[in-house]
């Protein structure tokens, strides 16, 4: 048997970093999360790893994050880049998994708005979009009128003292 030619495919059924007391799958830790986040509880499980050639091996960079769920639960998020790597013919192929724990924690919290809240976003949505469209107006209406003193050259002028001398203003 020659150790150096070793096939290191593998499949992972669960992997996580988690309290044995939140049962298979962190039933009980998971609860306080949001859906969203429960998907980097174990983004590992059921991934195959196989490699095509002798020579070849698997490494795992794994980020990890401490989070408090709403129910003031502790629970461990993680991130992975997995890749295929060379590995000289002189050397054992091996798994490697790197961990690299965060010092930080994030902390889950629940924030409901009331229903005076989104009525008053709204209006204001609505206020800011009138403000804007009035401004819109007027300066769409200013740069008509300049244009159109260009166009007319002296007749503006011309029309405006027709005006004065009959004393008859539209």
């Amino acid at each position: 048997m020659n150790p150096r030619m070793t096939n290191v495919s593998m499949k992972i059924k669960h992997f996580s970093f988690s309290d044995p007391d939140d049962g298979s799958y962190h039933i009980k830790g998971s609860a306080g999360l949001p859906i969203d986040m429960r998907d980097f509880l174990t983004p590992l499980d059921g991934k195959e790893f196989i490699t095509s050639q002798f020579h070849q091996s698997w490494a795992h960079d794994i980020k990890v994050v401490s989070t408090v769920t709403t129910r003031g639960k502790t629970v461990y998020q993680f991130s992975s880049n997995s890749r295929l790597s060379t590995v000289p013919e002189t050397a054992v192929p091996q798994v490697r998994i790197y961990f690299d724990i965060e010092l930080f924690s994030i902390w889950v919290k629940q924030d409901a708005k009331k229903w005076y809240d989104f009525l008053t976003s709204l209006l204001a949505i609505l206020g800011g979009t009138f403000a804007v469209m009035r401004l819109l107006s007027f300066a769409s209406m200013n740069a008509a009128g300049a244009a159109k003193k260009i166009v007319d050259g002296g007749n503006a002028r011309k029309h405006y003292d027709g005006l004065l001398d009959t004393g008859r203003f539209d």
